[in-house]
């Protein structure tokens, strides 16, 4: 209950646009197709949690690589995460992300 890591580990074995917009789904609270500011906080932080354990020494803090993802997401700078902004810039992260 609660844990977005099922989903998270899914996407990352496969990222297929299905298991993305399932996971975008999962954020989009009153599914509107967008993830509002909150909403989109929530899901890097979950995003964070999920590629980062306490045990994995990243160099950054966590705000510095959240606010780096930000500004590679919001390619449009309006503060929201537009489904095709998601898919493109989550599969890049799972991609490029250590694997558990």
């Amino acid at each position: 209950g609660g844990s977005h890591s099922a989903v998270f580990r899914q996407v990352q074995n496969e990222p297929t646009t299905e298991s993305l917009s399932q996971l975008f789904s999962e954020f989009d609270k009153n599914g509107n197709g967008v993830l509002e500011k909150d909403e989109m906080n929530k899901f890097f932080d979950k995003l964070f949690d999920f590629l980062f354990s306490d045990d994995y020494n990243y160099p950054l803090g966590k705000l510095d690589i959240i606010n780096e993802w930000r500004s590679h997401f919001d390619k449009n700078h309006d503060g929201e995460l537009s489904k095709n902004e998601f898919l493109l810039v989550v599969k890049k992260i799972l991609l490029n992300a250590p694997k558990k």
